[in-house]
């Protein structure tokens, strides 16, 4: 006879929800790695702009003044978009952050369900030895007093 544990769904209930913030978890760390490498991105092409502008200032002919706001334009619109993509990493941070103490928390009521499983069926265990004992003794002790009760029927 084994013994079910009268919690058994709340128990797989804990687990598939760790499971599933286990899940989330994994695809915010992905989403903030693929962020973080566009804020890169950005900063490299920023970087590069102005490497293309002052390259172009020192050459010979010179650079007229349109050009110079179309350079100043373009990489002010960069550095926004650098800015705009720091603000969305920090965001993920702060939700990757948020998912972790999440997961935290789901994997300690998981826990908590696990061991009050493995008391519940120790104790069961226990309770069940106890009773197979109690048997044991009475056969041996029904055993004692049929034997001297057969003892007394061949004195007599």
């Amino acid at each position: 006879m084994v013994k079910t544990f009268r919690l058994q769904s709340v128990l797989e209930y804990r687990k598939s929800l760790e499971e599933e913030i286990q899940r989330e978890f994994s695809e915010l760390q992905a989403k903030l790695s693929q962020e973080r490498e566009l804020g890169l991105r950005i900063k490299e092409q920023i970087c590069a702009w102005q490497q293309k502008f002052h390259d172009r200032q020192k050459q010979p002919q010179g650079i007229c003044s349109a050009e110079i706001d179309l350079y100043h334009k373009f990489l002010h619109f960069l550095t926004n978009e650098a800015a705009r993509q720091e603000e969305k990493i920090r965001s993920l941070e702060l939700a990757v952050e948020q998912k972790r103490q999440a997961l935290l928390e789901a994997r300690r009521e998981k826990k908590i369900m696990e061991r009050l499983r493995e008391k519940t069926l120790i104790l069961w265990r226990k309770d069940m030895l106890r009773e197979e004992q109690k048997l044991l003794d009475e056969r041996a002790a029904n055993r004692r007093r049929g034997g001297s009760q057969d003892m007394a029927d061949e004195e007599g």
